[in-house]
């Protein structure tokens, strides 16, 4: 079944794209996404789904000479689940992905385990994380 028509315009017009970037816009663990057209304004595609599960945003803070903990490696396990995701820099054309890493936990209350590898090789562990928040970890 086609179902663009009943998520609005956007997923209608036809537009010349040049970039894309993702991110919780308003901190309520709904993933948003920014485009940015080639021959007019960006596009806020604001998440307004009611059913979202649980969530669980990550905020690094590295050392010096690498503030943004770019490459750093976080893997977070709930239940039978286990995610991992990269901060990474550059994630599209002239655009940028939020720095923070999104875990979706569906009905998942906590993270038992939240791994960080930091690009200098060491490690930092958190554990029992309560979901629905962000977490702020400074190395």
């Amino acid at each position: 079944d086609e179902v663009a028509a009943q998520y609005g315009r956007v997923m209608i017009d036809e537009r010349v794209g040049r970039g894309l970037a993702v991110g919780d816009l308003d901190n309520d663990g709904r993933l948003d996404i920014v485009i940015n057209n080639l021959d007019g304004v960006p596009e806020v595609l604001h998440n307004e789904l009611a059913d979202r599960g649980n969530w669980l945003l990550v905020k690094l803070t590295g050392p010096r000479g690498n503030t943004d903990a770019i490459g750093a490696v976080v893997t977070a396990r709930a239940g039978a689940v286990t995610e991992t995701r990269v901060v990474q820099s550059g994630t599209s054309y002239i655009s940028q992905n939020d720095m923070r890493l999104h875990f979706g936990l569906g009905s998942a209350a906590q993270v038992e385990l939240l791994d960080v590898r930091w690009p200098d090789g060491t490690t930092s562990k958190m554990t029992n994380v309560k979901a629905n928040q962000i977490v702020a970890i400074k190395r």
